[in-house]
């Protein structure tokens, strides 16, 4: 109990300073379309938890703790870079391998490959490739107020329970833990930032790399942990496949986490978040029954029982997002028909009419607006009209999709740099006013400008697919 006020009221103190002198350094959080927040927030949360670790580690002369601390300094050093100078992904990993071969050098007898035997060189794999998926996991579920917090409070207590070389730190940990799930709490008033979710990544991967077997099979001690951080690996998994199937990097932002995907089905920051926490102690519950001795009859079970329930809950988010995105759809068609001055699209256009062109696609915010409600979606699309109308005098507006506006111009065959940055601002100021996140480097999302040459090769393709539809649907009927 000591343990924990001392490094909750460390902790209160020192997060509350940091606050301040985020807003002094202007280290905020990122503007994108992954974090929802509309204010800019200090990312220093996880210089927070990092120094009231150290003076606890101090105080209390806990010698785990300042082993784990030393090992994980690269990466405390790699996340305040990128807080101040947003690093690319490579850089980021460099210092995860950073902390891994620290852990390897340091530790490399109680690193629980070594003492099931195995191979030098399997340790070293294992051993980097656990730190990395755990490190940037969290980093991948790091996207609403208190969400992390809520899951890594979950998972603390077996972690504790499970003897590894950070149990006799638990109660530490938790108290600076506490004091950042304070000012985290919704409204946020300071996030994790990179320092912040690789150190809670770090804990995950160390606890597990420093298990001290008890009895019962390793493949059950595996098992058992897989299934204690089910929740982020199985998120940054599924992020992976569907981004390297959409020939994007694996480390791109996007907006369909799970989190995400279940603030589209209508919950709030705060029900996503007891989500986590929910899921992720029973995940946790799980995982302790499974690296315990107790019968394998019952574990077997009791991980076949947790998984399958663990996948029905994905699957029906999964599938219910995928119908409300159906309704969404039909609903942004109609919208753009009833308030946009649209032209009928036969793609019949001969070739003297094909200008240089602008296309808008509005997926992204129907996305996120729609989350706040239909008459903010209505508000947007009348916003939208309005910037047609004035901005683009005599244009033909045609509808490509039921997100999609093409805007030809009356003439010109090329745009000028000063014509595209004053068009982008003023989509910006659009944007910023309802409040729809921007892309990390601040270009307004879903708008594209055609010279004339490559507008006319885009119609063309899009004509002899409209013609391909048509025959299909005829031969069918």
């Amino acid at each position: 109990m000591v343990e924990i006020l001392f490094s909750l009221i460390a902790g209160l103190l020192f997060i509350f300073s940091l606050i301040f002198l985020g807003r002094e350094l202007k280290v905020y959080g990122q503007q994108s379309f992954r974090r929802i927040k509309e204010e800019s927030v200090p990312q220093l949360g996880g210089v927070g938890i990092v120094l009231t670790l150290l003076l606890s580690a101090y105080y209390f002369n806990n010698k785990d703790l300042i082993d784990f601390l030393i090992i994980a300094s690269p990466l405390v050093i790699g996340g305040v870079l990128d807080d101040f100078l947003e690093l690319t992904a490579r850089s980021k990993l460099l210092f995860q391998f950073l902390s891994a071969g620290l852990l390897l050098s340091l530790k490399y007898d109680s690193i629980i490959w070594t003492t099931w035997n195995q191979h030098p060189i399997i340790t070293s794999v294992l051993t980097v490739f656990f730190i990395v998926a755990l490190c940037n996991s969290i980093n991948f579920i790091d996207g609403l107020d208190g969400l992390v917090f809520g899951y890594f409070l979950a998972v603390l207590p077996i972690l504790y329970l499970v003897p590894n070389e950070l149990s006799s730190s638990v109660f530490l940990i938790l108290g600076s833990i506490l004091a950042f799930g304070f000012f985290n709490k919704k409204p946020a008033r300071i996030y994790l930032g990179d320092v912040g979710s690789n150190l809670i990544g770090l804990i995950l991967a160390y606890s597990f790399l420093t298990h001290k077997p008890l009895s019962g099979g390793k493949h059950f001690v595996i098992l058992g942990y897989l299934m204690i951080f089910a929740l982020p690996l199985m998120d940054m998994t599924t992020a992976t496949i569907r981004r390297v199937i959409a020939g994007v990097s694996p480390f791109s932002a996007d907006k369909d986490h799970i989190h995400h995907r279940l603030l589209k089905v209508g919950l709030n920051d705060t029900q996503v978040a007891t989500v986590f926490f929910l899921v992720g102690a029973l995940c946790s519950n799980v995982g302790w029954i499974l690296v315990n001795d107790v019968e394998p009859l019952l574990k077997w079970s009791t991980l076949f029982s947790s998984t399958g329930v663990l996948l029905i809950i994905l699957y029906l988010v999964f599938r219910t997002e995928g119908q409300l995105g159906k309704h969404i759809s039909h609903f942004g068609r109609t919208l753009i028909e009833t308030y946009v001055n649209i032209e009928k699209t036969d793609y019949d256009l001969p070739e003297s009419h094909l200008h240089q062109a602008i296309i808008l696609d509005l997926f992204n915010y129907y996305k996120e607006l729609q989350r706040k409600g239909l008459p903010k979606v209505v508000t947007f699309v009348k916003d939208i009209s309005g910037f047609i109308t004035f901005k683009f005098k005599g244009a033909r507006v045609m509808l490509l999709s039921s997100y999609s506006i093409a805007i030809i111009l009356p003439s010109g065959d090329k745009w000028n740099k000063t014509e595209t940055d004053l068009l982008k601002a003023d989509f910006l100021r659009l944007t910023d006013k309802h409040k729809c996140s921007r892309l990390n480097n601040n270009e307004p999302e879903g708008l594209y400008f055609y010279q004339k040459e490559e507008f006319a090769i885009f119609y063309r393709e899009m004509a002899k697919k409209n013609k391909s539809n048509i025959n299909d649907n005829v031969n069918a009927a």
